[in-house]
């Protein structure tokens, strides 16, 4: 369940777009898991993993959509690619849009235009831009960096000739001539009805554009037609709303919402905006971060796949001086051990183990950024994963708090207090040595 990037530093948040659906099982971007999953339509039950973990080099997927081909196409963050998965069985296919063509810096919404062509908003280039349909190949930066203030380009929809855009720095939705590009106006002004974060955008049945408010953790309206702000429509909490990002209007006629904090699906009335339920429940199927949603006709599952979480043999190091992920890592397998028998702990503990091991790699890719002179990019790929493993602890002394048994509740405490400790000096590790003056 990824972090609040809140960006200028660190708003690494993300952003859905209105794309048409096509009625089927659900798919959901686990982001912190590298994978995509698949759920029951009718029922939001675990079916399977639809693209596993990592095919591709699958790192950090967003936003997602299905082809005019039948085939999935996602955002990959962290490669700055586009790859693309069979339609029916999820296996990679090929990398659409190969790293950073054109320019693309942080892949986030992915969406195919009236005229067939694919559009990708660029996270860090702070542009829309477009590839041919049929090959993958860079056509033009369609919204130019910048243009009209875009500043963080987020969620993405077509709606009546034109491309609406949300600018997640400015607090705005910008919109522009869905043929040309060029800039029309700031169809939803700066903070306004609140909003703090714009990500996901979706244009509601009634003709309404609903907006993820992300820093206010709401989903606010607006009048489909000026932009004028109509109010809240899903408040802060509702249902356990935790960080919306993307919004998808589903075969039921509800709005699904991912909720990236709180690792589900949650579906609310979209007239009323009354929550109805948590459709994926919280963690279900090993949900982590779940971002993009795509709603896709498949064949029925005949299989299902689990996956486990190797855990370091033998004992562990002395405690060093300076904390370590890998250490910490150890003494987090020791602790498993300990709460394996807990239902309510069996999830948790190995998800925050494996947290901690791609916080590892992404010490090493920021470290890497840093030489590169990516500085910006560098910092962000390891605060958010310091956040995570932060979240994971926070996790871990609530269970603590729950009248576990003393045996299971001493170390869940302890373990709490490392990651807290930890992830402060870990901290450090974020300047980057040209940053020093």
């Amino acid at each position: 369940m990824t972090p609040m990037r809140a960006l200028k530093i660190v708003l690494e948040v993300v952003f859905v777009c209105g794309t048409a659906p096509a009625w089927g099982d659900l798919l959901v971007a686990s982001s912190e898991t590298d994978a995509v999953l698949r759920y029951d339509e009718t029922t939001g039950a675990f079916v399977a993993p639809f693209v596993t973990a990592g095919s591709g080099g699958l790192d950090q997927p967003r936003g997602m959509t299905i082809g005019p081909d039948g085939k999935l196409y996602v955002a990959s963050f962290m490669t700055d690619q586009v790859l693309r998965f069979d339609g029916t069985t999820g296996a990679f296919v090929d990398a659409f849009v190969a790293a950073g063509s054109g320019g693309l810096n942080g892949p986030q919404t992915v969406v195919f235009g009236p005229d067939g062509n694919l559009y990708v908003s660029s996270f860090f280039g702070n542009s829309v831009l477009r590839y041919n349909g049929t090959t993958g190949a860079f056509i033009d930066a369609f919204v130019a960096s910048g243009s009209g203030g875009l500043l963080v380009a987020a969620g993405m929809a077509f709606s009546g000739g034109r491309l609406y855009v949300s600018s997640t720095q400015t607090n705005q939705v910008l919109r522009y001539d869905g043929t040309t590009g060029a800039f029309v106006d700031a169809f939803v002004a700066a903070a306004s009805g609140g909003l703090d974060g714009p990500t996901g955008l979706l244009f509601a049945t009634g003709g309404s554009l609903l907006v993820a408010s992300v820093r206010s953790n709401q989903i606010l309206q607006y009048n489909g037609t000026t932009g004028a702000s109509i109010g809240v429509f899903v408040d802060d909490g509702s249902g356990g709303l935790a960080l919306p990002n993307y919004l998808v209007s589903g075969p039921d006629g509800a709005l699904y919402v991912s909720s990236t904090f709180g690792d589900a699906v949650l579906r609310y009335d979209q007239t009323t905006g009354v929550f109805v339920d948590a459709f994926v429940a919280a963690g279900n199927g090993g949900l982590d971060g779940p971002l993009g949603m795509v709603f896709a006709d498949l064949p029925p599952a005949s299989t299902t796949t689990t996956t486990t979480t190797t855990l370091p043999a033998g004992g562990c190091a002395a405690e060093p001086v300076a904390p370590t992920f890998r250490s910490l890592n150890c003494r987090l397998g020791a602790l498993i051990d300990r709460t394996s028998g807990e239902p309510a702990l069996g999830a948790l503990t190995p998800r925050l183990v494996g947290a901690l091991s791609k916080a590892r790699d992404r010490k090493e890719a920021a470290e890497s950024s840093c030489a590169q002179g990516q500085t910006r990019k560098g910092r962000t790929r390891l605060k958010q994963s310091i956040r995570q493993v932060t979240k994971y602890g926070q996790r871990l002394r609530s269970h603590a708090a729950r009248g576990v048994p003393d045996q299971v509740r001493r170390p869940l405490e302890a373990a709490a207090e490392t990651i807290r400790r930890d992830a402060r000096t870990l901290r450090g590790m974020l300047a980057c040595p040209q940053d020093a003056s």
